[in-house]
């Protein structure tokens, strides 16, 4: 498993736990996109953005790129916020 496909899963989980349907299809009607939403709010997709960085704190600038260029491109609007 990559690194960036480790975070996908990471991601994956804590954001669709902490997501709401009814806020998922405003923001999707809102932003009138074609990408997946979950509904979660900023504060949780922050929470665990930090949660993630305290476990792999020796992550390099070159690693953190790569799990950020994995994340965006997913048709998931929380893994790409």
């Amino acid at each position: 498993m990559t690194l960036g496909s480790d975070a996908v899963t990471f991601f994956t989980r804590r954001l669709r736990r902490a997501g709401s349907a009814a806020r998922a299809a405003g923001e999707k009607a809102y932003l009138k996109s074609d990408l997946r939403f979950w509904g979660t709010g900023q504060d949780a997709i922050r929470t665990a953005v930090r949660d993630y960085c305290g476990s792999h704190p020796n992550l390099s600038r070159s690693e953190l790129r790569e799990i950020a260029e994995t994340l965006y491109r997913t048709d998931v609007h929380e893994l790409r916020a």
